[in-house]
């Protein structure tokens, strides 16, 4: 009997360490297929943000092992360049003015593009904070319902929140936006959370002091924000170099108020 009970905890043994390395596979392979480069066929379809390219290449048959976790198109499209772009990297920095619509097919199929970050750290709301052009604005117009389908598809751990990631120099993307000058992705970004405006870089500093720094648009352009849930005036501010700090000091003393 003794001799039974040994031999069938030994099979068992044996059959959980098999399952546990076919796991350690499945994993390994599946990590490569994610790194894997961007190929040509799919760089040059994102450039020219051809859609037809783009849906034929969907169409394609993958050469990835059926069962895997990540299917075939979901693996070959999520590949990124030597940068660390994706697709959506790529066709934000292209801003063509008909890119809206391509890129908005490319996330309904693809929606995990959103988390993505480059060799910068700059995930796609990062540059779309950065640059001001028809297809940052369509990505940013985009970016809250799509996440919200996300969200309610999410049901195990947490899931992350690339407004509030920081790329390699510590900025935030509402960081990013004030630094360049972005107004529209400024106000789209203070919309999208009550407490952006909150929000610190790893210098220390929240928007207000970014805004302070490096932008020269009219406050207006900000208003109204929300701060802790309550609105933010920033009308008195129109940042000059000669009247800088005392604008700061008329913010700090509303804000006390």
């Amino acid at each position: 009997v003794a001799y039974v009970v040994s031999n069938f905890e030994f099979k068992g043994q044996k059959k959980d360490l098999q399952e546990m390395m076919m796991r350690t596979k499945r994993v390994i392979k599946e990590q490569a297929l994610v790194e894997r480069k961007m190929d040509d066929a799919l760089y040059k379809a994102v450039v020219t943000m051809d859609s037809k390219e783009f849906h034929a290449l969907k169409r394609r048959d993958g050469d990835i092992e059926r069962g895997s976790i990540i299917g075939p198109d979901n693996a070959y499209f999520l590949a990124q360049t030597v940068d660390g772009s994706n697709i959506i990297h790529i066709a934000l920095r292209q801003g063509k003015s008909d890119g809206g619509r391509f890129v908005e097919e490319v996330l309904e199929s693809f929606p995990t593009h959103i988390f993505q970050a480059d060799s910068h750290g700059d995930t796609p709301i990062h540059l779309a904070a950065k640059l001001d052009n028809p297809v940052s604005r369509a990505f940013l117009q985009l970016f809250c319902g799509l996440y919200g389908k996300i969200r309610e598809q999410h049901t195990q751990g947490v899931l992350a929140e690339p407004w509030k990631a920081k790329n390699s120099k510590g900025n935030m993307p509402i960081h990013e936006a004030l630094r360049t000058n972005n107004a529209y992705a400024a106000l789209a970004l203070f919309t999208m959370h009550s407490d952006a405006a909150c929000f610190v870089n790893n210098l220390g500093e929240t928007p207000l002091h970014v805004y302070a720094r490096y932008s020269f648009f009219p406050g207006k352009f900000l208003q109204p924000t929300k701060l802790n849930s309550s609105y933010l005036t920033l009308n008195l501010i129109y940042i000059l170099p000669l009247t800088m700090l005392v604008q700061l000091i008329r913010v700090i003393n509303y804000l006390k108020q």
